[in-house]
Formats: C-alpha cells, structure tokens, sequence
C-alpha cells in the first residue's frame, strides 16, 4: 500500500507539472520580454553616457557576474532536484537537512570570490588599459561586482527551491520587480551624470533585492525549509558533491562558451572592442534565454517521468520540446540575420552596425542550436546521465576558446564567433542527440527529422520573403523594420502550424482558441450596455 500510495503521489505530481507547464511558459515568456524591454531601453544609455572603455569595462564585469553560476559548484541544481523530491513526499526533515547542508558548502567559495575580487580589483584594470581617469572607477566596480558575485552563491539555492516547486511565475515576479527597479535606477543615475561605480552598485542592490524575494517564496511554498547548523548533514555533502560535479562541469563549459567570448576580445583586442562584440553576444543571448524560458519548465516534468518509468512519455516529451522550441526560436532568429544590421543602426548607431553585424549573425546562428540543447540536458538530468553531457560540453568550450583565441588573430572579433558556432553545431545537432536518442532508446534520424526538419521547413516561406524584403531596401527605418518583423512572424506561424505542428496539436490550439473566442463572446454579451 506505501508503494502505490508513493506511485499515486507522483503521479499526481506529474499531472500537476503538466497542468501548470503553459502558464509557467506564459510567465517565463512575460519575463523574458520585460528583461529584453527594459534592455533594449537602457543598452543605448549605457553605451553613449558610460563611453566606449567604460561599457567595455562594464561587459566584462558583468561576465564576472554571470559567472556567478559557476561557484555553486553544481550545488544548485543537485538541490533544485532533490528539493523537488523532497517536497513531492512533503518530507519537511529532508528539506531542512538539504538546504542547510547546502547553505554550509556555499560559504566557502563565497568568501574565495570575495578575496579574489580584491585582486582583482588591484591587478586588472591595469592590464585591460582602462586609462588613468578610469582606473580608481574600475577598481571600486571591480569590488563591488565581487560582492554580488560572493553573496550570488548561498542566495542562488533559493532560487532553485522555488524552481524545485515549479513555481515559475513567482520567479518571473521575482525577475521583473529587480528588471524595473534596476532599469529605473540606471536611467536616473545615468542621465544625472552618475558613471561605473554607480552602475555597479545598482546591481548589487537589486540582486540582494531579487535574492531576498528568492528567500521569502521559497519559505512560503516549500515545507520545511529552514536553515539551521543542526540540520547540517555531513553525510549529504558527499551526495550532494557527487552530483553536482558534472552539473558543475556543464556549468562551467556553458559560462566558457557563451560569456568568455567578452574576456577573449578584451585581452586580445582591448576593452574598446569588447563593446561592439558585447552588443551582438547579448542580442543572441536574449534569443538564447528566450527559448530557454520556454524549456526549462519540462525538466521538473522529465524527472517525474522518469521516476514513474514512463520512458515512453519521456521520448515524446524530449521530441516534442525540441521541436516546439525550434519553431519558439526561429522567428527571432531569422529576424536578427535579415534585419540585424539595421536594427544595430537604428538601436545604436551605424558605428555599431557596421562592426557588430557580422559577429551577430554568427552568434545568431548558434543561438538557433539551444531548443535541442536545453532539451537534452533536461532529459540527461532527470535521468541522471549528465556524466557524458558535462565531458563533451568542456570539450566543446575548450574547441571554443582554442579556435576564438586562434582566429581572433585573423579575422578579429569575427573570429571569436566562428570560434564559439563551430563546435556549437558538432555538439549540440550531432553528438549529444545521438547520445540521448541513445540513452531513451529512441531512433536518431527521426528525431532530427521531426525537430530540427520540419520547424526548418516551416521556416523557409518567411526566410524567402525575408531575403526579398532585404534585397528591395524595405527594411530602412523603424516603421518598415518592425512591419517587416510583423509580416515575417505572421508568414512563419501560419507554415509551422501547416508543416510543424501534428495533427493533435493544431486541434488544441483550434480548440482553445475557440474557447478564448466564446469566453469572449459571453463576457461582452453579459456586460451592461452603456448609454450614450
């Protein structure tokens, strides 16, 4: 009877992700379009008020920042995945002996990052040649980007306890309240003549803002959660350790290939040049983050499939999550390739344009790659497979340093994003598919028929009037390259839903959106008229 009272818990789980999976997309989705909003916003401001060393300076701190990641050392996804366990049993000692242990092992590498931010904040802004006005400045960013890289690390877990209870949409809260606030508080300081220092301590303050948030929801939706020296487990350091190793090296090789691209133009080519590459490398990443807001709500699911055995359900939840997120990427994508130049130019002047379009289309393309990226490394986790996943992701970073270093050389910031699409288009649309189709027991050229091929196809009409638009001058201005952006999405959704979507799907989406039509209809219906 416990078994099948435990088999019944989660199923019922499952049925409960399942259930909430597309308003957690809506929310992700919501977030990440205020994120690119207040972006697209400030970007310019940050540019032209901070000066071309100073943004430079900026970019590479803020890799620093992203690195953040890195220090949790695979803490966080190790306790986002036995949170999620822990909290389907509604076992409130687990979760205290988890998040304690947990919160132990992170002080230690915040305080390393706090010694060497110190260091840092001596030795660097000397060797990138900031300039003499700038370097007290760039020292006192230097340290405060330290600190909200050190305290980044504990603060993280909550983050992953909240999305252990898949509660996507108060993380989305979460993201916009820091969004706005911080965008407010850039454009006031900046346009008041407020420079580095001023940047950098905004976002310490909002991401002790956003971490605090993190704290009171994961406190209010997760039972047991309490941190408390006895409840530390030294026993549950070397589980915990064990798997967030090659969630760590997945970590790393992620942060290697996609945030060192800054720091190689930086070294190589000074922090002037970090600025045009900085501008096309965070463009990709908005795409990138776009589809990966929308993935990420099926790793809670493939968990729970995998532990009911359900490996069916896990092969069509892998296929079919590729797939929706290629036809979710390739809209943003083929906009940014056609209409990119012109977008720079009219976003941040032709300067930009004219150096940052070539490493954006590169970028642009192996931003395309992550739908099936994201979804493999949901389905290794889940199944606890990511041993091979983390080896030939730090094979790929490495690829990607040696050949952006190398080429850098000859081709210039070019170079770096030829360095980081090669090795992105080996591993992710060849190696690690075959391996997972591998470890599901699926068959390979299927699913890369289904997901890559047909979301493809869907995407060649568009591509074409695209192309044709370009080529007529039609993309000049404002007005014409967003009624351009308008009419390609339009052309594309209306071929992916004929070529891209089955037969079941495109029932569903009929279906609900004649309920949204009848709801509507009632709801005008049943409203009072109004008197002239």
């Amino acid at each position: 009877m416990a078994g099948l009272s435990a088999s019944a818990s989660a199923a019922a789980q499952t049925t409960a992700l399942r259930g909430r999976a597309a308003a957690n997309i809506l929310a992700n989705l919501a977030g990440y379009a205020l994120t690119a909003g207040v972006a697209f916003l400030i970007w310019p401001l940050e540019v032209h008020r901070l000066g071309d060393r100073a943004f430079g300076l900026w970019a590479l701190l803020g890799q620093l920042i992203a690195y953040a990641a890195m220090l949790d050392f695979g803490v966080r996804i190790a306790v986002m995945r036995y949170m999620a366990r822990a909290q389907a049993r509604r076992d409130a000692e687990a979760s205290a002996r988890l998040i304690s242990t947990a919160f132990v092992l992170m002080l230690a590498p915040a305080m390393v990052v706090l010694g060497a931010g110190v260091w840092a904040a001596y030795a660097l802004p000397a060797r990138l040649q900031v300039g003499a006005a700038l370097l007290a400045p760039a020292r006192i960013a230097i340290l405060l980007t330290a600190a909200t890289v050190a305290l980044g690390a504990p603060g993280a877990l909550f983050n992953g306890c909240v999305a252990a209870v898949s509660r996507y949409d108060l993380m989305n809260l979460r993201n916009a309240a820091v969004q706005i606030l911080r965008g407010l508080l850039l454009w006031y300081f900046l346009v008041h003549g407020y420079g580095l220092v001023a940047v950098a301590a905004i976002f310490l303050a909002t991401e002790q803002l956003g971490q605090g948030l993190d704290l009171y929801f994961s406190w209010r939706h997760c039972v047991g959660l309490r941190v408390s020296w006895r409840h530390f487990d030294p026993a549950l350091v070397k589980e915990l350790v064990n798997f967030g190793a090659y969630a760590f090296l997945i970590t790393v090789a992620v942060r290697v290939v996609y945030w060192s691209d800054n720091v190689v133009v930086g070294f190589m080519a000074g922090s002037a040049a970090v600025a045009y590459y900085a501008v096309a490398g965070s463009l990709a990443q908005y795409l990138r983050d776009g589809v990966t807001n929308f993935t990420r709500v099926f790793a809670p699911w493939s968990a729970q499939l995998d532990a009911l055995g359900e490996h069916a359900a896990q092969q069509r939840l892998f296929l079919n999550g590729s797939r929706l997120g290629m036809v979710a990427i390739l809209p943003g994508a083929l906009f940014l390739l056609l209409g990119g130049h012109e977008f720079l130019r009219l976003w941040m002047g032709p300067a930009m344009a004219q150096r940052a379009t070539r490493p954006l289309i590169l970028l642009v393309i192996a931003a395309a790659t992550t739908p099936i990226a994201a979804m493999y490394t949901n389905v290794l986790y889940a199944t606890a497979r990511h041993r091979v996943c983390g080896l030939v992701a730090m094979g790929e970073a490495a690829a990607n340093l040696g050949l952006s270093i190398y080429l850098i050389r000859s081709i210039g910031i070019s170079g770096v994003a030829v360095g980081t699409l090669v090795p992105a288009v080996v591993v992710q649309l060849v190696v690690m598919p075959a391996y997972t189709c591998r470890v599901l027991q699926a068959p390979l050229l299927p699913y890369l028929r289904e997901a890559l091929g047909r979301p493809l196809l869907a995407a060649l009409p568009a591509a074409i009037l695209g192309a044709w638009a370009l080529e007529c001058g039609w993309l000049r201005g404002w007005p014409r390259l967003l009624a351009a952006g308008a009419s390609l999405c339009i052309v594309y959704f209306a071929a992916a839903a004929a070529v891209a979507l089955s037969a079941g799907e495109r029932k569903r989406v009929a279906a609900a959106m004649r309920r949204r039509w009848r709801a509507r209809r009632a709801g005008s219906v049943g409203r009072p008229a109004v008197a002239d």
